[in-house]
């Protein structure tokens, strides 16, 4: 009888802690081994620096939308192209970052009235918000340096008509030196973004006085 009492309390003992033993692995497998990360999702969001969520809101017009996602788009109706221009200080915040790329792939069919217009509307829009268009550029996967040679491209355009007949230096230099006072508060990378902005300027502006003469 004891005999058979001890033999039952040896197995009962050996059943838990085997028991005990597999949920000590079990914790250990889950801890040790954590879900998969998706890194192609990583990159894509980070490539795309979260804009893509701007093609699912119903309230961005369509033409932004197929301008961005590179879509057969035109730029026929003035009004409606003249509107993603607008855009740029729009009082939603969060969405002009999206409207700045808008408008920077704009940029490579303009002519005629929206040329004037995006010319006009990016001369003033990096001129009073001149922290704002260089802070864009400290990522450089979402805005790159061809970007930024893009918009010296919009900026002379206005320049250009300012100017008219007479390519006066002071005029570059001026609105450069403004650009220049306007971000004298920037971090150390913007304040670069504005000075090869500004080198690029100097370089076109300085290509556009060669064709005059």
């Amino acid at each position: 009888m004891k005999l058979t009492l001890i033999t039952l309390l040896a197995f009962g003992l050996w059943a838990c802690n085997s028991s005990a033993d597999r949920e000590s692995v079990g914790h250990a497998t889950a801890k040790d081994h954590p879900a998969p990360v998706d890194k192609n999702k990583e990159i894509k969001d980070t490539y795309n620096c979260g804009l893509d969520t701007f093609v699912q809101n119903p309230g961005i017009p369509e033409l932004a939308k197929d301008i961005y996602l590179d879509h057969k788009w035109n730029l026929d109706n003035d009004n409606e192209a003249l509107a993603l221009l607008d855009s740029l200080t729009a009082k939603d915040i969060s969405s002009r970052p999206f409207y700045f790329k808008v408008v920077t792939k704009s940029a490579k069919r303009s002519d005629g009235y929206f040329s004037e217009g995006l010319g006009n509307a990016g001369y003033n829009y990096v001129l009073n918000n001149t922290e704002e268009f260089a802070s864009y550029f400290d990522n450089r996967q979402c805005y790159t340096e061809s970007d930024l040679d893009t918009w010296a491209d919009i900026v002379i355009l206005e320049l250009g008509i300012i100017s008219e007949d007479n390519y006066d230096k002071p005029i570059i230099d001026g609105y450069i030196e403004k650009l220049r006072s306007n971000c004298n508060n920037c971090p150390a990378t913007q304040k670069e973004t504005i000075r090869k902005f500004s080198m690029a300027l100097s370089e076109k502006w300085q290509g556009s006085l060669q064709h005059t003469r």
